[in-house]
């Protein structure tokens, strides 16, 4: 009996790992992301990235971020690098595990009280950290949007049923 060498992995074979809807998820993720059109993230898009998973960054720890995935070293990440480490990670689609574990820690961030429950203040404290100015009109509105039952304050199921239709 004849015995073959194993196949080598190539790139083609490692893209093929997803279904095409997740990879047109990618591509529309990265279209968002690319704010000027021009088919790559610069450091400034990157912190967008980073600021709508609610995370905060320090310029060290965005930077280091940008050359990880900037694999040709160019100063900006494209496509080819973004949808890769997506892939390479496992971002494109989180186990039910990890998205429950995401978004407890994201609800845990805004509830700096901890009381179970995200009221206007720490929604509006929260996301001026983010670097957005927001007045208490845009915050009231948002918190009418999310806060579904209309309690005044936003609890983790209205927290999470709100991410997931974002999504």
């Amino acid at each position: 009996m004849l015995e073959t060498a194993p196949a080598k992995t190539t790139d083609e074979d490692t893209k093929k790992d997803i279904s095409e809807e997740e990879r047109k998820e990618i591509r529309e993720a990265f279209e968002i992301l690319d704010e000027d059109g021009d088919g790559k993230l610069s450091l400034d898009e990157m912190r967008t990235l980073l600021q709508s998973q609610f995370m905060t960054f320090t310029d060290a720890q965005a930077n280091a971020l940008l050359a990880e995935l900037d694999t040709d070293k160019s100063g900006t990440i494209e496509y080819d690098e973004f949808e890769q480490y997506v892939i390479d990670n496992g971002l494109s689609k989180p186990t039910p595990e990890e998205f429950g574990s995401e978004m407890r820690e994201a609800f845990e961030m805004f509830d700096t009280d901890n009381n179970g429950y995200i009221d206007a203040e720490e929604f509006k404290t929260f996301m001026m950290t983010l670097g957005d100015q927001m007045t208490e009109e845009q915050v009231s509105e948002m918190m009418k949007e999310v806060d579904t039952n209309g309690d005044g304050k936003i609890d983790y199921k209205e927290f999470c049923t709100h991410m997931m239709n974002s999504m």
